[in-house]
């Protein structure tokens, strides 16, 4: 993982595996979803501030509520086809700290990589203001042997639509 004060200018591009750069979170033009999320005094550390892996915690939640909302639960994608989901690469830049009591918006843009990948661009934010983002890279696997294997279709179609 990556920290930065200051994180990259706006517009800059994060590098990912294999030497492809993809845009911030902040910066995408299209959120397939987000989630509400409050923090609770669990959340924070010593400082009173978010723990900085509560954040990937808020990032898994919302792309585990974006496959619910469109009607793919987790364990139902696990029966069905045989898979899981590992997260392979984790690129976080923080630019402020969420705190006790603040309400958080939690954002989710999902695109393939592969056939057997996909990046979710995330982001944090309190207000108008991004405190994270997050560029997660996730391989689909079998459940059986944990090798790499072909993102089913239903979901590979909820990452070519439309929120």
């Amino acid at each position: 993982m990556s920290s930065s004060a200051e994180g990259p200018p706006r517009g800059a591009l994060c590098p990912l595996e294999g030497g492809r750069e993809v845009a911030p979170a902040a910066s995408l033009g299209v959120v397939n979803h987000s989630i509400a999320v409050r923090v609770y005094y669990e959340d924070t550390d010593a400082a009173g501030v978010v723990y900085y892996a509560n954040y990937l915690k808020f990032m898994e939640r919302a792309r585990t509520e974006w496959l619910e909302a469109r009607g793919l639960p987790l364990a139902e994608l696990e029966r069905l086809h045989g898979v899981v989901f590992v997260v392979t690469r984790a690129e976080l830049d923080f630019r402020g700290a969420a705190r006790l009591g603040d309400r958080l918006d939690v954002t989710v843009g999902v695109a393939p990589a592969g056939r057997t990948q996909f990046v979710a661009r995330q982001a944090v934010r309190r207000g108008a203001d991004t405190l994270v983002d997050g560029v997660i890279r996730l391989a689909c696997v079998e459940r059986a042997t944990f090798r790499p294997t072909r993102v089913p279709a239903d979901v590979a179609r909820l990452m070519e639509s439309k929120p």
